[in-house]
Parts: structure tokens; sequence; C-alpha cells
């Protein structure tokens, strides 16, 4: 009976991305580029991919494209460019790579299919049968935070089956997985955590010699310039204007997208200054709040929690600290199903991700003609004043992704007093 009522739930959940999918393919047919939430730059899709590797291949990675990708990545498309036989360095830009470098695009698409039943096969999936693992395997590739992904093709796919390692192993895999994490995106640093917390300082040693290695060694390899990828990072984090409103609103994770549209230049629709910066704050305040408590609960029953229960919550704390992890950092979810069912307040936890992913990105609430003519990649057309919508999904996004962080509190605050109750 529970296997049934598990299959058709997902079942339900499939047809929810199937629709939600169709809706896309259909604005695509009609309109010749994708709709929100997908890329605002529609000429810009694929290009996290194109443009890491046109730079793994020439000079210049950190002090002219000034990047924030760990020396890995380049190092990783590099050694693809030379097995793949590319040529990125016979391309002048990393556009006309696009147009010819077909190859390296298939293999991502490949790594797109692949990764996910990688993390599938760890052994913390075995609580699905195949019936379940079959279709939640189709969910996750529909889904719009792993569409996502795709279109802008970064490498952050590539992290799913890490994490499985990681979730599911002890010993020298655990910490390869997670010191590889760390040189594909620095902020897998906040994953360390768990060993701070447990006061596992070997594992803690261990793991950053080796994600301190793995970094100088790539970055030799790169460049000589590898060096200032701190400064890159730190540069990043502080821009105030990197990103147009439309970008950030486009996928976000975190509240602070409000909160940088609010103070951007040209947001008139509150005309008060001090509407906004108190907008702005109480925002900001309301993050905060929220992975403070979840960092008083955690350091409360610290002796009680689970591993993968403070993994849940790093990671939950990473896509809400900012704008800079990006929304696409949502995936990163995935690899915590399985954990999920194990605890007291799931049934809230999968609600919220159900909404996360659900055909609420097909309900517009608010709409804009972006001035300009825009060559759309996909299409190979040029079109004026493409249409950009916020979405319902969208605007929720990130509220519900502190509602992850609050439900996480509960969830250690359960512990403790189970544990003060039962004497456990």
């Amino acid at each position: 009976m529970i296997f049934n009522r598990r299959f058709i739930f997902l079942f339900l959940v499939l047809l929810m991305q199937v629709i939600t999918c169709m809706s896309y393919i259909h604005f695509y047919l009609n309109n010749l580029y994708l709709p929100s939430p997908f890329l605002v730059d529609k000429f810009d899709t694929y290009m996290d991919l194109f443009n890491t590797l046109w730079w793994s291949v020439h000079t210049g990675a950190y002090s002219i494209w000034q990047s924030v990708y760990p020396p890995l990545n380049f190092v990783f498309l590099r050694t693809l460019d030379s097995i793949l036989s590319i040529n990125s360095r016979d391309f002048s830009d990393p556009f006309m790579l696009r147009d010819d470098a077909s190859g390296i695009l298939y293999f991502y698409i490949f790594c797109y299919l692949l990764m996910p039943l990688l993390l599938m096969c760890s052994r913390s999936w075995t609580i699905f049968t195949s019936a379940d693992k079959l279709i939640i395997y189709f969910v996750l590739l529909l889904c719009t935070p792993m569409l996502f992904v795709l279109e802008r093709g970064n490498l952050i796919i590539l992290s799913l089956p890490l994490l499985g390692v990681l979730l599911s192993t002890k010993g020298k895999w655990r910490f390869l997985s997670l010191a590889v994490l760390i040189n594909i995106k620095p902020y897998f640093l906040l994953l360390a955590s768990a060993d701070i917390l447990l006061k596992r300082w070997r594992d803690l040693l261990f793991t950053g010699t080796l994600a301190l290695l793995i970094y100088i060694f790539c970055g030799v390899m790169q460049g000589r310039d590898f060096y200032l990828m701190v400064n890159n990072l730190i540069g990043f984090s502080k821009s105030a204007n990197l990103f147009s409103p439309y970008d950030v609103l486009t996928y976000p994770s975190s509240v602070s997208a409000y909160t940088y549209v609010i103070n951007s230049e040209g947001f008139d629709y509150i005309s008060s200054t001090y509407l906004k910066k108190l907008l702005g704050f109480s925002l900001e305040f309301l993050k905060y709040s929220s992975i403070s408590f979840v960092i008083y609960m955690a350091i409360r029953s610290r002796k009680l929690l689970t591993e993968y229960m403070i993994l849940f919550a790093a990671t939950a704390i990473l896509t809400n600290m900012g704008i800079s992890a990006g929304g696409y950092s949502l995936v990163l979810y995935v690899a915590f199903i399985p954990f999920l069912m194990k605890m007291h307040y799931k049934n809230a936890f999968i609600f919220i991700f159900v909404l996360m992913t659900s055909s609420l990105d097909l309900i517009n609430i608010f709409d804009s003609n972006l001035d300009g003519i825009q060559t759309v990649y996909l299409s190979g057309i040029s079109i004026q004043h493409v249409q950009w919508h916020l979405v319902l999904g969208s605007a929720l996004r990130p509220f519900l992704n502190i509602m992850i962080l609050i439900f996480i509190g509960f969830e250690f605050r359960y512990t403790q007093q189970r544990s003060i109750k039962y004497g456990v």
C-alpha cells in the first residue's frame, strides 16, 4: 500500500513536469525563444560551458576574464578539449567555438543524462524501488532547476554524483569527494561545517589539505594567474551592478535577489528611499534570522545530529546566502531526497520541493518587453522586444527556500526534544 501511494505521488509529480515542459516547448514553437524562467540573454545559451572551455586553453582566465571558477574546471575542460580534438585554441572567441564544437555539447548532454543516474546508484538510494527511481530520474531530467542548468551549460551538474559519494561513504572517498566539490564550486566549503560541528578535526585537516593540493596542482597547470581567483571571488560578491534586475529575478534562490533589485539603478516602482531601505532591510533580516536560527539549533543539538542533517542545512544556507550561488544551486537538493524520508518534517520538505519545481513557473504575474534586438541562439533568428515574464514560481522560490531553512531548524529542535523526552 505504501509503495502504491508513493508510486502514484511520484507519477503525478512526473505528469506535472511533463505538462510544464510541454508548455515551454509550445512557447518556443510559437515565439522561437525560450520563456522565463530561462535566460534573459537568448544568445547566451550554453555559454557557462563554452566560456570556460575557451578560457581553459587561453591565457588570462583569472586576470582578463576574472573567473571565479577554481582551476579544476579549466583543467577538466582542457583535457576534454584534447580527448575530443576540439582545438579550442583555433577559435577567436567562445561564441565561435560554440558554433563549431558540437562534440563538447553532446558530451555535456550525456553528462546531464548520466549524473542523476550515478547519484541514484549511491547506497542511500536503495530505499527506493527500481520503479520509483525510474520515475524520479525522469522527474529530475524534466524539472525546471535541472533544465535551467542544462541551458546554462553549468558544470554544477558534475557535483551530483560527488554529493552522493559524500553522503554515502566514509574515509578516503569522502575526503576526495568533498575536496573535488570545493574545487568545482568554492561555496562547497560550507559542507566542511559537518566536520567542525562533529569535531572531526582530523577529517577536516585531510579534506582541507587535499582540496588545497588539488587547487595548487590544477592552478599551476592552468596558468600563473590562478592565485587571482580569491580576489575575483571577493570582487564578485561585492559587485552591486554586475547583473540586470531581469537576470536576478529570472530564477532566484535567495531573497537577496529582491534586495538587489530594490537597490538597483532605475528601480522606480517604489519612490520612497526610506521604504526601499526598509523593505531591503526586512528581506535581509528574514534571511539572516532564518540562517541564525538554523545555526543556533545546530550548535545546541550538534551531539545528536547525523552528518546528512548538517550537510542538508549547509546546502540550504549556501543556496539562501545570496545571488552569487545562482538559481541553479537548487539542484543540489536532489542529493538529499533519500534522507528526507528519515526526517520528522519530511512531508513539509517534500511539499516545498514539489512547489519549487512545480507548474507555478507557467503563471505570469508581471510582463515586460526588453529593449533592443536579440539574436536567439537556439532558433538562429533575431527578435525585437523579447518579452520577459516574472513567473509565480520565480517570485515564490526564494521564500520557499527560506521555509526549507526554517523547517531544518524545527527538525534540529525536534531531534533535541526527542532526545530529552526519551533519553536517547
